[in-house]
């Protein structure tokens, strides 16, 4: 008899009544013993299913025995009724137990890992979803290091497993030394446990020891999809853990912190080995698509010494690889002190391939805590470095060699001794990081990179249910995650100009918002976190991230039509075809794409009709223009009421006696800029008598006092996406104009920034945006060109002459229409933008 004659099944026990004492009895229902002989332990095994016990009565006093080593007691997988001693309700006396344990049958799955530094050594905690049959935990799970000498650790002697029960988790502890063991250069072969990844691996083949459950059948799933094969075609559980210091440089190193110059011991010498950049990504320690968090430490060099390589001198730098298209979010709280976190590029050390970046020497992704997400359009393996806050010493980084010789950096004086000791934050932080990858970020035909989703829409109308990030959120606060989803028109085929497309964007009957406008901690959506956009593409020669042609896209705006993200939008698209072709001209078929995005996790649906047009470049309606100098009011502007507007008059400006010469130049620079897209300015609403028109009023009236110290030069009554108002209103205030200089004699210089603001205006009711903030040449009011005139330049927000290169889409009156302009980071992951594009779709028919 023993453990190796049970057999573990399915039953029920209807009652059981026991006449006297039951010492060293137990009753059992759909379970077996362990190895270790008792029912009870954490060794049992279950049978799938549910066994049932019904009332046991015991009635004599004796139960169990008087060993804590042995444990017995009325076990079922299922329900107990009840258990009565000698007529007392019972549930526990001595190691006398009672215990049900309902069970299902599902595989073995790891639901959480966490590696800590508890006390002086490190533990990794392994936590699964269902009871372990502890048996397996030590032929299952194996760890190894690249780095270890021998790669392989041994049970026992560098670490031990103990399980808890309670919390159905594996705990892993390291011995003292692994993490933290060097080998000085020169020394000979020793065992070594440096500091870096180590990777645990639990077998899931039950053949060769794999993981099993406390439940009979249930065998580990060792890649997260749901299933186990229970043999050996099931992919073992591969995850690497940091123990210890993490990396100092890119590539590991040893240097010579002090030599005693005497051959005869060199042992005397003093080194300090600095290891190479944690590998996140090819040692699974950060698996795609799971949010994972990485325990840092600075300070905890295992080769630190307090005049050589004090503990502030540590750098933790880490390695991240991905594709183009992928996602990367750094959530990172500081427990002990202020750090500065930077993401860098091994070849030039800054992120300039990163879509939101451009600070040079690197982008610093926090200090404190923060959050920041990154959707990279460049594959490549990138470098995340952490640096303690520190005073009284040189900055330090690990780019390009940190440090050959922290000698020759002038961190320490030759003779060894540290002449200032500076101070710094030191201790623990946390980086929660997640790499995401949907697949779908992407134009198509792209050599780096995602394609987008094909969806046939040549049959009528398509629903898409998708998400920004994983699927399942219903705009949870906070849940950053920026993600664009590409979705290609027609199954990637081209379409005929003048096709319309219709488009709506549900989420509010979700449940849902997919923009934060409190992402990164910003008041509104930041060069982190790009806010919601519904946009169209011309997809045709799109060959990477930044290349495909914005065609239409809702407008940010203050107080117009606005996607905002937690609210359902709308709007359809009339195709504009091939560029630079014109109205009403055959165009070559082209290929369309809708982007959705957003900056928060959550769901969405999408619906997209393609009505097929007739191969030709739309008509445009034209707009006709009044420029109003005589006065008036406008009910728009202010909450309540309405805002009297004087006449237009230079007195303001010390130009009097100039209005005629400063408007008659205007309107000419005006019409001339906007004949292309057949936009006519007057002076007089009787030049469009009983047409449609916009009204911009020149006044010299005050900026309204409601606006405060606001640096804007003028006003619109609506953002308007594709101009479907055709008598809209705008105020430009001319005393705003008193801060650029001009004066008699600059009439042109004048009229040439009026020019400017009033086509700022007008683009904007046009459904085109403004670019704010960005440095900009100012106009040599001697020749009235700006000092460096690019080819393709255009306005900034809140500088009337103030030029600026290469970002989005709003008209330069010298270049209105600039082909293929970068769009603004901060408002778009992907794509490149057209002022013509936009206006082919504003203003067709």
């Amino acid at each position: 008899m023993g453990t190796t004659d049970d057999v573990v099944s399915n039953g029920n026990i209807a009652s059981v009544n026991i006449g006297d004492d039951f010492s060293r009895g137990n009753v059992i229902a759909g379970l077996s013993r362990g190895t270790d002989g008792f029912f009870g332990t954490s060794d049992d095994i279950y049978a799938p299913g549910i066994s049932n016990i019904g009332p046991v009565v015991i009635n004599g006093d004796s139960v169990g025995s008087n060993l804590s080593t042995e444990e017995y007691g009325v076990f079922a997988s299922g329900v107990v009724a009840s258990v009565t001693v000698n007529g007392r309700q019972t549930e526990s006396i001595g190691n006398f137990n009672v215990s049900q344990l309902e069970t299902d049958v599902l595989p073995v799955k790891v639901t959480a890992i966490d590696t800590i530094l508890d006390g002086d050594t490190y533990k990794t905690s392994i936590t699964f979803n269902q009871q372990i049959n502890t048996d397996t935990l030590d032929t299952a799970i194996s760890i190894s290091s690249a780095n270890a000498v021998p790669n392989d650790l041994v049970n026992g002697t560098d670490y031990t497993i103990s399980y808890d029960e309670t919390t159905m988790t594996a705990n892993i502890r390291f011995a003292s030394n692994v993490g933290k063991s060097v080998r000085p250069p020169d020394q000979g072969t020793v065992d070594e446990r440096p500091p870096g990844i180590y990777e645990i691996t639990i077998e899931a083949d039950p053949a060769a020891g794999g993981l099993l459950s406390r439940t009979s059948g249930n065998t580990f799933d060792g890649d997260g999809d749901g299933f186990s094969n229970g043999d050996a075609t099931e992919p073992d559980y591969v995850r690497g853990v940091l123990v210890g210091d993490a990396g100092d440089r890119l590539t590991t190193t040893t240097v010579t912190l002090f030599d005693n110059n005497t051959p005869i011991d060199p042992n005397d010498d003093i080194f300090a080995t600095l290891y190479g950049a944690v590998d996140l990504t090819g040692t699974n320690t950060v698996p795609l698509n799971e949010v994972t968090t990485i325990h840092g430490i600075l300070g905890n060099h295992p080769d630190q010494d307090t005049l050589y390589f004090p503990d502030r001198l540590d750098v933790d730098v880490y390695s991240i690889t991905v594709e183009a298209g992928d996602t990367v979010r750094i959530r990172t709280k500081s427990t002990d002190g202020k750090f500065y976190i930077t993401l860098r590029d091994a070849s030039d050390y800054n992120v300039d391939v990163v879509r939101d970046s451009s600070e040079a020497g690197g982008r610093t992704l926090a200090v404190g805590d923060m959050e920041s997400g990154l959707l990279f359009q460049r594959s490549g393996t990138y470098y995340l470095t952490v640096v303690a806050e520190t005073v009284g010493l040189p900055g330090l980084s690990p780019f390009p060699n940190w440090p050959p010789s922290l000698i020759s950096h002038g961190i320490l004086p030759y003779n060894g001794i540290l002449s200032d000791p500076g101070t710094a934050d030191l201790g623990g932080y946390d980086l929660e990081i997640l790499h995401y990858r949907d697949g779908d970020s992407g134009f198509g035909n792209s050599s780096d990179g995602f394609e987008g989703t094909l969806v046939d829409t040549s049959a009528g109308p398509v629903t898409i249910d998708s998400a920004i990030g994983f699927e399942g959120f219903v705009g949870k606060p906070k849940d950053i995650l920026n993600d664009a989803d590409v979705y290609l028109l027609n199954n990637g085929n081209p379409l005929p100009a003048g096709s319309v497309v219709d488009l709506s964007l549900l989420v509010s009957d979700l449940g849902s918002a997919i923009e934060s406008v409190s992402a990164g901690q910003n008041s509104s959506p930041s060069r982190d976190t790009p806010g919601a956009e519904l946009a169209v593409f011309d997809v045709t020669d799109a060959s990477n991230f930044s290349d495909a042609i914005l065609v239409a896209a809702p407008t940010i705006g203050n107080n117009g039509s606005r996607l905002t993200g937690f609210d359902d939008f709308s709007y359809s698209i009339t195709l504009p075809g091939a560029p630079g072709l014109t109205p009403g001209s055959p165009s070559s078929d082209r290929i369309y794409a809708v982007m959705v995005q957003g900056n928060q996790q959550s769901d969405y649906q999408l619906n997209v009709n393609v009505t097929t047009g007739n191969g030709l470049t739309p008509q445009r309606t034209g707009q006709n223009v009044v420029i109003e100098t005589a006065g008036g009011f406008v009910d728009w502007l202010e909450a309540f009421g309405r805002t009297e507007l004087d006449a237009f008059d230079l007195t303001v400006l010390g130009m009097e006696g100039s209005e005629q010469t400063v408007l008659n130049s205007m309107i000419t620079r005006l019409n001339a800029d906007f004949a292309s897209v057949n936009v006519t300015f007057a002076t007089s609403s009787a030049a469009f008598e009983g047409q449609d028109f916009t009204t911009v009023f020149l006044t010299s009236s005050l900026t309204p006092s409601a606006f405060g110290d606001d640096l804007e030069y003028g006003f619109n009554s609506g953002i308007d996406v594709l101009n479907t108002n055709k008598n809209q209103e705008a105020v430009v205030f001319l005393p705003k104009f008193s801060n650029t200089g001009v004066t008699i004699g600059n009439e042109d210089a004048l009229a040439n920034a009026l020019s400017n603001v009033v086509a700022k205006e007008l683009a904007k009711t046009f459904g085109l945006r403004e670019l704010d903030g960005v440095a900009a040449d100012l106009i040599n009011t001697a020749d009235g060109q700006p000092d460096g005139l690019f080819n393709d330049v255009i306005m900034t927000e809140n500088n009337p002459i103030a030029w600026t290169q290469g970002l989005p889409f709003v008209l330069n009156p010298l270049d209105p229409f600039g082909e293929i302009l970068q769009l603004d980071p901060g408002e778009f992951l992907l794509g490149s933008g057209s002022s013509m594009r936009q206006l082919d779709a504003a203003l067709a028919d």
